[in-house]
């Protein structure tokens, strides 16, 4: 079930199935990016997840934290989240993204909306994203992006987030200059989302509704 914070404004509505702080586990790889002569080898390697989406005015606020794990845990592909979190620890900061989502209908999307969103991360990359929400999934693709003159040049990058079965999955792909970062997790819902102030504007939607 999705729970809808008191107060909620309308704009947000469509994503009230991301609210919320979630944790989880997944696997990431951070390569030499593939030609058409040689392939990304890196193998691939666990981690925790952590990621926080809450209402501030009338966007999101998001956080996405990576974290590094100990060497030699071996976990299955299907492994359920409860499973990764027992079985993992957490070793270093791999990399953090915070950012704003902000809503927008479209005429060519008429039972979906338009995502405009900011994130800056720890890789030293600021970056402008655009995508859209219908039902519980959203799909964004990198519009732009600056760096710090130490970071890895960001050239494309996507973000596929959705609920199923009441889990939160994540896939995305960071495509820098020469390297590349892939990230898949899956998370469960640890905390609702905090309590957002009274609003001049609208009635509060409050209350419970069904997937």
């Amino acid at each position: 079930m999705i729970h809808i914070p008191d107060n909620l404004p309308l704009k947000v509505a469509p994503l009230t199935w991301l609210l919320g702080t979630w944790q989880g586990w997944g696997v990431y790889t951070d390569a030499p990016s593939a030609t058409e002569k040689t392939a990304a080898t890196a193998p691939a390697s666990t981690c925790l997840l952590e990621y926080s989406v809450q209402v501030e005015g009338d966007q999101l606020r998001l956080q996405k934290t990576v974290w590094r794990t100990q060497p030699g845990v071996v976990l299955d592909n299907e492994a359920p989240v409860a499973q990764g979190l027992s079985a993992l620890e957490k070793t270093s900061l791999a990399w953090q993204t915070s950012g704003y989502w902000e809503l927008a209908p479209h005429e060519k999307l008429p039972n979906g909306m338009l995502i405009q969103a900011t994130s800056s991360s720890s890789t030293g990359n600021v970056s402008l994203w655009q995508g859209t929400v219908q039902g519980p999934r959203a799909q964004l693709t990198l519009d732009v992006s600056a760096g710090a003159a130490q970071a890895r040049s960001l050239e494309h990058g996507q973000l596929l987030l959705g609920i199923v079965k009441s889990e939160l999955f994540l896939v995305e792909s960071l495509q820098f200059k020469g390297s590349e970062i892939t990230l898949s997790g899956r998370l469960a819902k640890v905390h609702e989302a905090d309590p957002i102030p009274l609003l001049p504007d609208g009635p509060p939607l409050a209350g419970v509704i069904n997937e």
